[in-house]
């Protein structure tokens, strides 16, 4: 007989033989004994234990299944014992194959099969699935198992686990799934002049990212070029030339999921009602300086790649100072006052240098009112008025910040008092910062 009548696939045993003699006593140590498997392997030769009792070593074949043990003696035949060889723990787990991915919500069925080390089923019965964080049913199923259970709506962003564990073994592996067709888009718009940047991100209607392929997009007036896609589909939009404003419409199997209207720099073509407003400060080249404010208003057409404005308004400045003067053979201080009011009117070429910087030029005249007092000490003011054209002529730069243009620069006035108590020099070089922003669109020309 045996010690083991059950054994595991590919494990190692001691066969414990026990040969009597016919009036019962044990054998003599000296017996020849054989032992064969039909499946197993026999190891070696057998030893003596004690008198009537041997051991040999055995290993179990690795395919489940029954082995036959045939014991030879010269004296009392054959005997044959049945082993039964069970598969072992399991040590590999095969999911069975999937036509499509799974989608949130949907449910799941597959077939799992457990092996052992050599490819046997466990008879073992204590397993357990789960599908993401969430237990699944296993149902035996012939020689494996079938899996069932859901889809979580929302998918993990690493992928969804489907973990099987039988005893101390546990397997996991990524079950595959996809997001459901878009539902709903999410769309970042960045306009930059006469084009516009889409990006657009596409969602199932658990809010899972999705691809945005089969997405389609319309622009009213306008051509679009897609840029790439994937779960983000980004696109440019460029504006027709007489194109002002787009709609812009994203679908998906003919349901419109998003609509929106892109407003764009005017056309090239238009003319544009503006509005400036500028502070400074100037300098006669002598001994006047003085500050400057104005105001006004511009209308602006593009001319290919430049801009063309006329701009007027009003400006005013004011010039005061103390000088010692010889009266009567006398010496007195005199105050020199000089204010005056303008009116320019300026021919402006701006020169793009990139998307938000430009430079300009500028020339023009200027039409100023000017009064002039010279007021001794102790005595009444001599007041003198006089109205002066000016040439006028600047550069500078500016930038796009919010709606209209940040401007820095400077310009020289050639104008001249000629009456009065104070003359020579009125005008000179001035430093200038400003706003200008446009306020109506006049239309095309």
């Amino acid at each position: 007989m045996f010690a083991h009548q059950e054994l595991g696939a590919g494990n190692n045993a001691q066969l414990l033989v026990a040969y009597s003699s016919a009036d019962g006593r044990p054998a003599p140590v000296d017996s020849e004994i054989v032992v064969r498997a039909e499946r197993g392997e026999i190891i070696g030769e057998g030893r003596a234990r004690s008198a009537g009792v041997w051991i040999f070593d055995y290993r179990a074949p690795e395919v489940a299944g029954p082995d036959s043990v045939r014991i030879s003696t010269r004296n009392a035949g054959e005997a044959t014992a049945q082993l039964r060889i069970v598969a072992g723990t399991a040590a590999r787990v095969a999911l069975g194959p999937t036509t499509t991915p799974y989608r949130p919500a949907s449910k799941v069925k597959v077939a799992v099969e457990l092996r052992d080390q050599y490819g046997n089923a466990p008879s073992a019965r204590e397993v357990s699935a789960l599908i993401g964080d969430k237990p699944a049913s296993l149902k035996p199923v012939g020689k494996g198992w079938e899996l069932s259970g859901v889809v979580p709506k929302r998918l993990p962003v690493d992928g969804l686990m489907v973990t099987i564990t039988s005893g101390d073994f546990s397997h996991s592996e990524l079950l595959p799934v996809e997001a459901g067709e878009p539902s709903h888009v999410q769309v970042d718009t960045r306009v930059h002049g006469r084009r516009a940047i889409l990006r657009v991100t596409a969602k199932d209607q658990f809010g899972n990212p999705t691809s945005s392929r089969g997405l389609k997009l319309e622009a009213s007036g306008a051509s679009i070029v897609p840029d790439s896609t994937g779960t983000e589909l980004r696109a440019v939009v460029l504006a027709d030339t007489t194109t002002r404003s787009s709609r812009v419409k994203v679908a998906f199997a003919g349901q419109q999921l998003h609509a929106q209207r892109l407003e764009f720099e005017p056309p090239e073509s238009a003319i544009l009602l503006g509005g400036w407003a500028s502070a400074g400060y100037g300098t006669n080249l002598g001994d006047l300086e003085y500050p400057r404010l104005g105001v006004g208003a511009s209308l602006r057409r593009g001319v290919g790649r430049f801009d063309v404005a006329l701009y007027t308004g009003v400006e005013a400045s004011r010039a005061s100072g103390s000088q010692s003067l010889s009266l009567l053979g006398q010496e007195q201080m005199v105050e020199r006052v000089v204010s005056w009011v303008g009116v320019p009117l300026l021919l402006r070429v701006r020169i793009p240098i990139s998307a938000r910087i430009g430079a300009h030029v500028s020339g023009g005249i200027a039409v100023w009112h000017a009064k002039s007092e010279v007021i001794p000490d102790f005595q009444s003011p001599d007041v003198y008025t006089e109205t002066l054209m000016s040439l006028r002529a600047g550069l500078g730069l500016d930038a796009k910040v919010g709606p209209g243009w940040i401007t820095i620069g400077g310009d020289y006035d050639d104008g001249r008092l000629n009456r009065g108590g104070v003359r020579g020099r009125l005008g000179g070089a001035s430093l200038i910062a400003g706003y200008q922003w446009s306020l109506a669109d006049l239309g095309s020309l």
